[in-house]
C-alpha cells in the first residue's frame, strides 16, 4: 500500500504539469483564434499612405530582382524607397516570399499584419503569465492590448508596426523563459522591422553586461541578434544612405542614457517612477500624446498605478525597470521624430499592458492579500476596459482606399505618363502604366489630389483641365483625412504663383 501512495504521490507532480501545460496550450490556442478573428473584422480597406505602397513595391522589387527597387510602369521612375522604409526590410520580404510562393501580395501583407496584431495580444498575456504565473494578470494584459482604440486602430493597416511589436514580446518571452539565443534572433527580427528598436536592445544588452547572473546569457543574445539583423540585410540589401554624424552621436547617447536608466531603475525602483514621469511630460508636449492619452486613459493609468505599485511594493525590478526606461526612451524619439503622428506611439499599449498584468498579479501576493481579489480584480479591470472603448473618442472614418478608387479611372491618354505626388501608390495599382514623380517641367497626365496637397503644396499644373474627382477620403500620416476634390490635367507641372 506504502508503495502504491509513494508512485501516487509521486505521478501527481507530472499530471498536475501536464494539466497545466494543456490549459495553457488550449488557452492560448483559443485566445489566438479569437483575436485573429477580431483583427481581422477591424482591418481597414484603405492603405496608409506611403508606408503601405512603399512595402509593396520593395516587395514586388525583391520578389522580381532581390532588390528593393522597381520601375513604376514601362518609362517610369526608377522607385527606390524612402531611407525610413528602406531601413525596414524584414516585413516586404517576408510579402515577397510569399509572392514567390504563388500567394497574392497585398493578401499576403494584409494577413500577415493581421497574424501579428494578434499575437501581440496572446503574447503580451503570455509574457505576464511567465513572469508572474497568473492567469489573471494575463487576461488583464491581453485585454488591454485587445481592446485598446490606439491599438486596434492602427494595426488595421497594413504594415510592419505590429510585426515589430510582436518580435519584440517574443524576444520578452524568450528572454523571460531563459532562451537568450532566441531572445536575440528576434530583437534582431524586430530591429529591422522598426530600427528604433535598437535603442531598447542594445541598451538592455549593456544593462544585462553589468550583472554578472546576465552577463553570459547577454553576450549569447547579443551574438544571436546581431547575426539575425545582419542576415536581414544581407538577404534583402536595401539601399542606404550613410546617416548624418549628428544623428549617430545622438543614437549613442540615448542608448548609453538607456542603458544607465535601466541599470538605476533595477536598483532604485524610484527611477522607474521618474521615467514614468517624464514619459508623461513628452505625451504631454505632442498633439500626438494626447491622442493616445485621450484614447487610452485607462490602459495608460493602469500602467501608471501598476509602475507605482510595482516600485513600492517591491514587485518585479527587472521588468519594471526594463520597460519604463524602454517607454520614456521610445516617447522622447518619437516626440522628436514627428510630435503628431500618434500611430508610432501605439507601441506604448503592448507595454503598459504588460505592467499592468504584472500590477494586477503582485496583488496576490502582497501579505494580507487573499488570492480570490485577484480574479476579481481582474474581472473588474476587463469590464472596465470594455466600457472605456465604447466611450473613446472616435477617429475619422478611413473608408475606402482613395488610390483604388481613382486608378480605374485614370484611363485617359493612356500613352501619357501620368504625374503625381503619388508615384508609388499608382506605380503599385498601374503596374502598366508609365508613373512618374510631380516635379517642375514634368509633362504627361498630371493628377492634382491630397497628396499633392500635402507633399507638394506649392506644386501646380498648366494646361487643359481632362476630369474632376470628388476625393474618395485621402488619409494623411497624421490621421486627418482629406476630401477635397481632385483634378486630371494634361500639360505641364509648374510651381504655384503667390
Amino acid at each position: 500500500m506504502s508503495v502504491l501512495q509513494g508512485t501516487v504521490r509521486t505521478a501527481r507532480p507530472a499530471t498536475r504539469f501536464t494539466t497545466t501545460v494543456v490549459a495553457v496550450s488550449a488557452a492560448t490556442g483559443l485566445a489566438s483564434v479569437v483575436a485573429f478573428m477580431i483583427r481581422t473584422a477591424q482591418a481597414h480597406v484603405g492603405l496608409l499612405y506611403p508606408d503601405g505602397y512603399q512595402y509593396l513595391l520593395m516587395a514586388r522589387g525583391l520578389a522580381e530582382h532581390l532588390s528593393p527597387t522597381t520601375r513604376l510602369g514601362p518609362a517610369g521612375d526608377l522607385f527606390v524607397p524612402s531611407l525610413d522604409a528602406a531601413v525596414k526590410p524584414l516585413f516586404p520580404a517576408l510579402i515577397a516570399a510569399a509572392d514567390r510562393l504563388g500567394a497574392d501580395p497585398l493578401v499576403a501583407a494584409r494577413t500577415i499584419t493581421t497574424l501579428a496584431a494578434a499575437a501581440v495580444v496572446v503574447l503580451a498575456g503570455l509574457l505576464v503569465l511567465r513572469l508572474t504565473g497568473s492567469a489573471a494578470g494575463a487576461i488583464v494584459a491581453g485585454a488591454a492590448c485587445l481592446l485598446s482604440p490606439t491599438l486596434t486602430f492602427w494595426s488595421g493597416f497594413m504594415g510592419a508596426d505590429p510585426l515589430a511589436q510582436a518580435l519584440a514580446l517574443g524576444s520578452g518571452l524568450a528572454c523571460a523563459s531563459r532562451r537568450p539565443v532566441v531572445a536575440g534572433s528576434l530583437a534582431g527580427l524586430a530591429i529591422a522591422t522598426r530600427p528604433e528598436f535598437a535603442v531598447i536592445g542594445i541598451a538592455a544588452t549593456l544593462a544585462a553586461l553589468c550583472s554578472g547572473r546576465l552577463r553570459h546569457d547577454a553576450i549569447r543574445a547579443a551574438a544571436s541578434g546581431a547575426l539575425s539583423l545582419t542576415a536581414a540585410y544581407l538577404v534583402v540589401h536595401p539601399t542606404l544612405a550613410l546617416p548624418a554624424p549628428a544623428l549617430v552621436v545622438a543614437g549613442l547617447l540615448a542608448t548609453c542614457l538607456a542603458a544607465t536608466g535601466m541599470v538605476a531603475a533595477y536598483r532604485e525602483p524610484r527611477v522607474g517612477v521618474a521615467a514614468t514621469a517624464v514619459t508623461a511630460v513628452f505625451l504631454a508636449s505632442g498633439a500626438a500624446g494626447h491622442t493616445v492619452v485621450r484614447a487610452d486613459a485607462l490602459v495608460l493609468g493602469l500602467a501608471v498605478a501598476g509602475v507605482l505599485l510595482l516600485a513600492l511594493t517591491g514587485g518585479d525590478r527587472l521588468m519594471t525597470a526594463f520597460v519604463t526606461t524602454s517607454a520614456v526612451s521610445l516617447v522622447v524619439v518619437y516626440t522628436l521624430k514627428n510630435p503628431n503622428a500618434d500611430r508610432y506611439l501605439a507601441v506604448l499599449v503592448p507595454m503598459a499592458a504588460v505592467v499592468a498584468g504584472a500590477a494586477v498579479a503582485h496583488l496576490g501576493k502582497m501579505p494580507g492579500r487573499r488570492t480570490l481579489a485577484v480574479p476579481v480584480v481582474a474581472t473588474l479591470l476587463v469590464a472596465a476596459l470594455l466600457v472605456a472603448t465604447t466611450v473613446a473618442p472616435t477617429r475619422p472614418d478611413v473608408g475606402p482606399d482613395a488610390f483604388a478608387t481613382l486608378a480605374p479611372q485614370l484611363t485617359d491618354e493612356p500613352a501619357l505618363p501620368l504625374v503625381t505626388a503619388a508615384p508609388d501608390a499608382f506605380g503599385w495599382l498601374l503596374p502598366e502604366r508609365s508613373v512618374r514623380a510631380l516635379r517642375p517641367g514634368a509633362r504627361g497626365l498630371i493628377l492634382l489630389d491630397g497628396a499633392q496637397r500635402l507633399y507638394a503644396p506649392d506644386l501646380d499644373a498648366r494646361g487643359s483641365e481632362v476630369a474632376r474627382f470628388d476625393q474618395a477620403s485621402f488619409l494623411r500620416p497624421n490621421g486627418s483625412v482629406d476630401t477635397g476634390q481632385m483634378f486630371l490635367v494634361t500639360g505641364v507641372v509648374t510651381r504655384r504663383s503667390h
